[in-house]
Parts: C-alpha cells; structure tokens; sequence
C-alpha cells in the first residue's frame, strides 16, 4: 500500500478522467470476448439438439397430409471466426471477427 490517505474530492473527481474510463471499458471487452469463448466452446460440444422422431402410419389406399409447423424463435447467437487472407505476393493477414447474429 502507498502512504497516500484516501480522499473523497479525488474519488469524485476520477469519475470526469478519460483514463480510468478506457481501463474499464477494456476490461469489460475482455470479459465479454471470455465469455462469448465459453459459450461457443458449450453450444459446440455440451448443447445438444433434441431430434423429434415421429411415426406415421398409414393403411394401403389411404392419404395423409403432414405438415410441419416450426415455432418462430427469436435468438442471439454470438460468432467468433479466425481468417487469414493474403493481399499480396508478401503481405499476409491474420485476424479474428467477432460478433452477434440475429435470428428473426
């Protein structure tokens, strides 16, 4: 700990900095970035999709008519890709989109 005493008026004062605002906001990238990795990792591997089977049957000289009715399902799905691209004979380019799909 440093010997400085704590005081409210810089306190209240480091709220109008640029600084401490740009540390915070990075920190809150970096928990979301952690956060859009763990979910990736679990809907890849750890969310299984239910598979409805179901049987039809139905007698010789009959008729069915079978219509499939899906829900209308609103979803955010969070995307992380790596690319890697080449401009020229020397320049190759690495990186890494980010983002949220929306699904109406």
């Amino acid at each position: 700990m440093s010997g400085e005493k704590f005081s409210i008026t810089k306190f209240i004062a480091s709220f109008g900095q640029l600084i401490p605002w740009l540390k915070t906001f990075r920190f809150l990238i970096g928990g979301v970035i952690v956060i859009m990795v763990i979910f990736t990792i679990w809907k890849a591997f750890f969310d299984k999709q239910q598979i409805q089977n179901q049987s039809i049957v139905v007698q010789r000289g009959a008729q069915a008519i079978i219509q499939q009715q899906q829900k209308n399902k609103r979803a955010l799905i969070p995307f992380m890709e790596a690319y890697v691209g080449q401009d020229s004979k020397s320049k190759m380019n690495t990186g890494l989109r980010v983002g949220v799909r929306i699904e109406w």
